[in-house]
């Protein structure tokens, strides 16, 4: 793509202008450069993510269902609330996982390989660390608010453990902002959502990802439009202010 631009542009302003070679030149590379990394980026996690999941996971269920296909799988995935939809907006889109995801489909690769995220990579939040990037293996973990990005809208389908002694999911808090998850599937108010912190949480801010901005604050031991009665919602992350170290529990199994 480099001579492209160089064939093109290079004789348009010498032969026209001296003083316009900077002003075509510049948006040119610019413009064939912003492509590059779009058409470098979005087959990468499509090359290294898909076959990831399509190689560890199809297998997985072939091997073990299989031999007992309809008796094992069949009821496993028909419960309501076995298969939840993310609906992530374009921009970014601060999300959560509502409870465990089933094995082989709980990685960020397994997750987001068919969201277009321009090359960005997804960020988790630490008060000691800050914005972290997520490694495509690691595991989504309940009670983690997670940042991603996407170049358009799209829904994705979480795949959620049936595995039915799973242990209820802790997430330790440090003074100050803390990246959280909503751990339920249904809406609940943030009192009882973080009643596990009554006595420390401050304040939980959400995010708008169809606006790209934050939703007012709710405060704790404060009722009405910024209370601690407004709902909290299942896939969203929330920042949480804590006046010190404490761990916030899982409201789902």
């Amino acid at each position: 793509m480099t001579p492209t631009p160089t064939v093109n542009v290079t004789p348009t302003p010498t032969v026209n202008v001296t003083p316009t070679p900077t002003v075509n030149v510049t948006p040119t590379p610019t413009v064939n450069v912003t492509p590059t990394p779009t058409v470098n980026v979005t087959p990468t996690p499509t090359v290294n993510v898909t076959p990831t999941p399509t190689v560890n996971v199809t297998p997985t269920p072939t091997v073990n269902v299989t031999p007992t296909p309809t008796v094992n799988v069949t009821p496993t995935p028909v419960p309501p609330g076995e298969t939840v939809d993310l609906q992530l907006y374009e921009g970014w889109n601060f999300i959560s996982i509502p409870r465990q995801l089933s094995v082989g489909n709980d990685t960020a690769a397994a997750v987001f390989a068919d969201v277009d995220t321009d090359g960005r990579p997804i960020y988790t939040y630490t008060p000691a660390g800050g914005f972290e990037p997520l490694g495509e293996n690691e595991t989504l973990m309940v009670l983690e608010g997670y940042w991603v990005y996407s170049t358009e809208e799209t829904t994705v389908d979480l795949m959620l453990s049936t595995n039915p002694v799973r242990s209820p999911a802790v997430k330790t808090l440090s003074p100050g902002w803390n990246a959280i998850g909503y751990s339920d599937l249904t809406e609940r108010s943030a009192d009882n959502a973080l009643t596990s912190v009554e006595d420390i949480w401050v304040y939980v801010v959400g995010y708008d990802a169809e606006d790209q901005s934050y939703q007012p604050a709710l405060i704790n031991n404060v009722t009405g439009a910024q209370g601690e009665n407004q709902r909290l919602s299942p896939t969203e992350g929330y920042w949480l202010f804590v006046r010190e170290d404490g761990r916030l529990a899982a409201i789902s199994a």
